[in-house]
């Protein structure tokens, strides 16, 4: 189309959408649909559509907000004979919200809201996604062959049976109880469902009482007990037992979640694309750091000569300044941008067909929104080095959700076991494993949550609770602690945490590879 016509189709589509163009947003626009001649209405449909979502109506759209629209679509690697994404990252912002109706016993999709709206929502929602959470982890529990009720005549009628708190009597025996860990008052635990609360007391729980992962306020657990004096005296305790990835899709009716589950009929034709791919995932790469620079260049020299570099994808995550006295100015970061561009930039190979994701981490201020999750990508000025340099990036939020062929990978980077051992109300048993890392992959995926702490611990945007529960189990889930590399599978889920590219621990230069094939992880050290 001609740059006159395809002017005017802009300035006409914008105008009915309720948006006026200044005339360098109009410029920016034309000039990025030049590019997409073949399909350029549906690039100018996405632009559009991005605008509705993020601003109100009567907005004067100016040359940076057509920059941010095209930037936060990010560009995903399409497959060649399959002519669909093998590669495609989703932003937490992006993801809908199920809900799960006790009376309906399904899963409903929630009303879409904008992007403002998801930020700053209803008062009602602070409650709401707490309530959205147990729902969801009692129905997933009521599903399990431990809970579930018999229906067959050869099926073990005595299964224990769940007792709503509002039921619990004195002197009716032990008695098996689902609730969330609160503290009501200060120094004394209670449990909670939807139907009221008691006080908890946990003196007699040993280690061989409780199962594996981190007790703390905020977790939903299952409690075996008796009641006496309007007291809950726990003889055990445990998490609920997490379900097996595609019996909760099955459960669900095939519910997309996350947007992550490839159309059926082309999972065998991913299957089959996977051979040689590999997802790279390297942590704290500090800008500032001159070390972490040089780990760096050496893993792209190393990756270079990949015979597929269109099967690579490299996630980048926070933090990506080292720690210091002062916060860094955005000035110093900027700089530090363009330089681990610059280095990008040597190896075009990689720039030109490999994916880059990037997630910022929580100490990146500077960078991004990073006090409450889930986390802002970055900030539009700092794309800006990447935008030129690489063909293939995501500027993602944290967490965020990758579909890498036929696998979903969940990525986070946060210090979650810091915040768990800081909060437990109990010491974490020994009796299945003592390593601090399978008690933290344990709590996560059965609490079906990454971040279960109550709002006053961690902030959350109260709409957007959903984008991080753990429910369906993804394939692979990459946990960035800021500590040393470790690889685990916990039912059935991959999981793993690359290290600190430069730190001072004994081990520098670590990350990580994923192979979709094998749904496994390889730990590299330099």
């Amino acid at each position: 189309m001609a740059p006159r016509n395809l002017e005017r189709s802009v300035m006409k589509s914008f105008q009915s959408a309720g948006f006026s163009l200044r005339p360098p947003a109009k410029a920016a626009i034309v000039s990025h649909l030049l590019a997409h001649e073949q399909a350029w209405q549906n690039e100018l449909q996405t632009i559009l559509r991005f605008f509705k979502e993020n601003f109100e109506r009567s907005v004067a759209v100016e040359e940076e907000h057509i920059r941010k629209a095209i930037g936060s679509r990010g560009r995903v690697v399409t497959g060649g004979a399959l002519g669909v994404p093998e590669i495609h990252v989703v932003s937490a912002f992006d993801i809908p919200r199920y809900r799960y109706d006790e009376a309906k016993r399904a899963f409903e999709k929630v009303e879409t809201l904008t992007k403002r709206q998801k930020v700053f929502a209803d008062g009602s929602m602070k409650t709401a996604c707490v309530r959205e959470h147990f729902a969801l982890v009692k129905q997933r529990l009521l599903n399990h062959a431990s809970f579930r009720e018999a229906t067959l005549p050869f099926e073990d009628k005595a299964r224990p049976k769940l007792t709503i708190i509002s039921s619990l009597r004195d002197g009716e025996g032990t008695q098996y109880v689902l609730g969330m860990i609160s503290q009501m008052r200060v120094g004394r635990l209670f449990l909670e469902d939807l139907t009221g609360s008691i006080e908890l007391d946990l003196a007699d729980i040993s280690e061989d009482r409780q199962t594996s992962g981190y007790f703390t306020e905020g977790s939903i657990v299952v409690v075996e007990g008796e009641v006496e004096n309007g007291k809950l005296y726990a003889q055990s305790i445990g998490m609920p037992p997490a379900e097996e990835r595609q019996a909760a899709i099955r459960a669900s009716s095939n519910t997309d979640f996350f947007l992550t589950l490839p159309p059926p009929n082309l999972v065998e034709g991913l299957k089959a694309e996977a051979e040689d791919a590999s997802l790279l995932c390297l942590s704290d790469v500090w800008v500032d750091d001159d070390t972490a620079m040089a780990v760096f260049e050496e893993v792209l020299q190393g990756y270079s000569d990949h015979p597929n570099p269109s099967k690579l994808c490299f996630a980048l995550l926070g933090n990506f300044t080292s720690p210091q006295d002062m916060a860094p100015t955005l000035d110093s970061v900027q700089k530090g941008m363009e330089k681990l561009a610059q280095i990008m930039k040597k190896y075009p190979s990689l720039c030109n067909e490999s994916m880059w994701v990037f997630v910022p981490g929580p100490k990146d201020t500077v960078l991004t929104v990073a006090d409450v999750l889930p986390i802002l990508p970055f900030h539009l000025q700092l794309q800006q080095p990447f935008a030129r340099v690489l063909k293939h990036c995501v500027f993602a939020s944290n967490p965020c959700r990758i579909r890498f062929f036929h696998r979903e990978v969940l990525i986070f980077r946060y210090d979650t076991l810091r915040l768990f051992r800081r909060y437990s109300v109990l010491k974490p048993s020994s009796r299945e494993s003592s390593d601090p890392q399978h008690h933290l992959l344990k709590t996560v995926l059965e609490q079906s949550h990454l971040c279960p702490f109550p709002l006053s611990r961690v902030s959350r945007y109260w709409e957007l609770d959903h984008t991080l529960r753990t429910y369906p189990l993804p394939d692979s889930v990459i946990l960035s602690q800021g500590t040393d590399s470790f690889s685990l599978k916990i039912e059935g889920c991959a999981c793993a945490s690359p290290g600190p590219l430069a730190a001072p621990l004994e081990k520098r230069g670590q990350f990580i590879g994923y192979d979709p094939v094998s749904n496994a992880f390889d730990e590299y050290t330099l």
